[in-house]
């Protein structure tokens, strides 16, 4: 069984996109991490995926410019088909890793929120 389960639903072609946030205590995490880019990583049971790490000020608007947000995402998912919501749509599954080498300088007690935000591009020409 894996962590985190995506079902995406489309017409055209779509490519899932993927990276993290943290907040401490409702900040950002300070000190910062060791090295951000190599600290979760999500398997499919097949490939390893590294997330990039990209402090998002508003999760609910980030996508909205794909030429910028784009450039900082992990490419996890390409589908190159047809419709596929009459067979209920693409499920994806993930175990979510950890590098705690990667935490960097961190103190007892420390308790950090890890967010995964998802982002599908969908267009008709991939």
């Amino acid at each position: 069984e894996r962590d985190i389960t995506v079902v995406i639903k489309a017409l055209t072609d779509f490519i899932l996109w993927g990276c993290y946030y943290a907040k401490e205590g409702g900040n950002n995490v300070d000190p910062a991490f060791g090295n951000a880019d190599d600290l979760i990583i999500l398997n499919d049971g097949t490939s390893d995926f590294t997330l990039t790490y990209e402090e998002i000020a508003n999760p609910n608007s980030f996508g909205n410019n794909p030429g910028d947000d784009y450039n900082v995402l992990t490419k996890l998912y390409t589908f190159t088909d047809n419709n596929n919501i009459g067979s209920g749509g693409t499920t994806l599954n993930y175990e979510v890793k950890l590098k705690p080498e990667n935490l960097g300088d961190r103190e007892a007690g420390e308790n950090i929120t890890f967010t995964i935000v998802f982002v599908v591009e969908e267009k008709s020409n991939i």
